[in-house]
């Protein structure tokens, strides 16, 4: 029992932390800034390991866009995936942060 408790405790803090939607868009961009150099370099198919990590932004995002991603590697087909991910990461950052006016801080007492 010890055991086990201890097992867990160490694997809840080796849990990657769930990343804001703006943190999760921004590694989007630098993905598909990957994707689209394959495109203009003519590449047929990206590589195996850029796929990887798009697969697993993609599934971090929505768990039905990597069945819509499938295993069709065309650059055209994954920056289709990528951009539909981008979509709904903005929406996300949207309502992730309260629409507030900003607090006024005034510069000179008096």
């Amino acid at each position: 029992m010890v055991a086990i408790a201890a097992a867990r405790r160490v694997a809840f803090f080796r849990r990657r932390p769930r990343r804001a939607p703006r943190h999760r868009l921004a590694v989007s961009d630098s993905l598909l800034e990957r994707v689209e150099r394959c495109r203009l370099a003519a590449e047929p198919l990206i590589p195996g390991s850029l796929f990887a990590e798009v697969v697993q932004l993609v599934a971090s995002v929505d768990p039905v866009l990597p069945r819509q991603l499938g295993t069709n590697r065309r650059p055209d087909h994954v920056a289709a995936v990528l951009f539909e991910t981008q979509a709904r990461l903005m929406r996300a950052a949207r309502t992730a942060r309260p629409q507030r006016p900003a607090e006024i801080i005034q510069l000179f007492p008096g």
